[in-house]
């Protein structure tokens, strides 16, 4: 507890300085704004998933202390956030969606998280990032839950993430839906 305490303010930091690079290339690269302007989130060392509703942030990986000194780095906790945050920003399940028809046998898990990984694969690649991408989508696949594999598997090597994007933009361009 003393250890999240003493770093929340790197954390605010951390994020304050990242957030509007990702969170603003999603807007001009999707072409739809956040619903919300602002949401608060609350970090936890309880061994519990980080979620979007409420913005719920595990933060145990970025302390020494619960990483025995190897903390996964601020930037992986920036994704982390940016992760919860699309999953606001992303209507599940995407009506109309032929690429959520085209894979409808995946598990629900996986379906949520597709078009969520092609955004964050644009993004991260119009910022430049190649080298943070390559850690999230390594991250995220060694990770203790397979569903994330699955979906970078089918984001990256079977779909392609345009294609994901295109459709989650011309879903924005349709009036009258969310």
């Amino acid at each position: 507890m003393r250890e999240i305490e003493a770093k929340l303010a790197s954390f605010q930091e951390f994020w304050d300085k990242k957030a509007p690079s990702l969170l603003g290339t999603t807007v001009s690269q999707i072409g739809k704004p956040f619903r919300r302007r602002e949401m608060v989130a609350a970090l936890t060392l309880c061994p519990v998933s980080s979620m979007s509703t409420p913005l719920l942030i595990n933060v145990r990986r970025f302390l020494d202390g619960p990483t025995q000194g190897k903390p996964h780095p601020m930037h992986l906790f920036s994704a982390l956030v940016f992760h919860e945050l699309l999953h606001t920003y992303i209507p599940y399940p995407l009506p109309g969606s032929r690429l959520m028809e085209k894979f409808k046998d995946e598990p629900p898990m996986v379906l949520t998280h597709i078009h969520l990984m092609a955004v964050m694969k644009h993004v991260y690649l119009k910022l430049r990032q190649r080298e943070q991408l390559r850690e999230i989508i390594a991250w995220d696949s060694a990770a203790e839950n397979p569903i994330y594999g699955r979906g970078w598997q089918i984001v990256n090597d079977i779909e392609g993430h345009r294609a994901f994007v295109d459709e989650l933009k011309a879903h924005f361009r349709t009036p009258g839906l969310p």
